[in-house]
């Protein structure tokens, strides 16, 4: 095979490792780093596959984040550590040894890297329910021409956006979907070719699109479940979040099952941003933050100064080596980490 499965153009890298599945590892340049079985090829139609190669170079454009495509969610686990996947000189671990590696980090027993490489675990079926229908389909692409674009007045001919990111199976739709747009008076034409550039009608569209995900999203939080931090999440986290426009979702167990983890793997990925509490210096924490990270998604770093330092000025505890230079909200009060926390916020947002 000399082309990427999906997107039928040449990848920059294939990567042949057999297992269980007969797994392929594909680095494209429209859809990204991604696993794949061949049995997925022979599952749907090409035209099926159209689809999935739109979804995933859209998925490319915002996260940049390596993919594991599977047809079954229990395949796999959530995510799969790049560490765990390889077994040197033998092509890759099994799917018992892979999900052993798993159920290791959940429990702590195995140590956690935040520059380790991992791949989310994606099923073919749910990707597909994300496609856009209707009316949904003008705002996605044009959200996804505006991402290509370095910037606002730039201007682009019809060949320089490909045809994945315009959900379009040929150029004939392509074309049609941006004569469209110049319809809606979303794009206009500036010159023969033709031309385009993003009306004023589309920014407007775009700035709109991002007002209404900032009502309607949410922020994950990732902290220690201990009776001592539920007035940091009650009056210090929660009205931060809210006051903000955001809805504020947490996940009150104290241990990781793989039942639990799906529930978390989901949704951190339908949130905005993350805010993770390192008090009390839990691997859960370590964990979901660095799957945040790893997305491309921001993370607002906390911690209680009182659990990190003595009252003279000592350490009690440490921030593990690798998130040190992340820029920390070390909070005294509840009214302080309120006050940092929503200047935090409307700074990224």
């Amino acid at each position: 095979m000399n082309e990427c499965p999906l997107c039928r153009r040449k990848p920059n890298e294939i990567i042949r490792a057999a297992n269980a599945l007969s797994d392929e590892m594909i680095s494209c340049l429209i859809c990204g780093k991604y696993i794949y079985s061949h049995t997925l090829t022979n599952a749907y139609e090409e035209d099926v596959l159209v689809k999935i190669s739109h979804l995933m170079a859209e998925r490319h454009l915002y996260k940049n984040s390596f993919v594991l495509l599977t047809l079954r969610k229990d395949d796999y686990p959530p995510i799969v550590y790049a560490s765990d996947l390889d077994q040197q000189g033998d092509g890759w671990q099994s799917l018992k040894t892979i999900r052993e590696e798993y159920r290791k980090r959940m429990n702590g027993e195995k140590q956690y890297n935040s520059n380790e490489i991992f791949y989310e675990t994606i099923v073919i079926d749910e990707l597909l329910s994300t496609y856009p229908v209707g009316w949904d389909i003008f705002d996605r692409i044009l959200k996804n021409i505006a991402a290509k674009l370095p910037h606002p007045f730039s201007s682009f001919k019809s060949d320089g956006i490909d045809n994945d990111f315009m959900f379009s199976a040929n150029d004939l739709q392509k074309q049609t979907a941006l004569s469209l747009l110049v319809s809606m008076e979303y794009l206009s034409i500036i010159a023969n070719g033709p031309i385009y550039s993003i009306a004023p009608a589309g920014w407007r569209r775009i700035k709109e699109m991002a007002y209404d995900k900032k009502f309607n999203k949410q922020v994950f939080v990732a902290m220690w479940f201990s009776p001592g931090m539920d007035s940091v999440y009650t009056n210090g986290i929660k009205p931060a979040v809210e006051e903000a426009g955001y809805k504020c979702v947490r996940i009150d167990k104290t241990e990781h099952s793989d039942k639990i983890c799906d529930k978390i793997i989901a949704e951190i990925r339908r949130s905005d941003f993350i805010i993770a509490d390192f008090t009390g210096n839990r691997g859960g924490v370590y964990y979901e933050a660095g799957f945040a990270h790893g997305l491309n998604m921001p993370v607002i770093w906390l911690g209680k100064s009182s659990y990190f330092w003595n009252s003279d000025g000592t350490k009690n505890e440490e921030i593990h080596f690798d998130i040190r230079q992340y820029n920390f909200i070390f909070y005294k009060t509840i009214p302080e980490l309120k006050e940092r926390l929503s200047n935090r916020i409307n700074a990224i947002i």
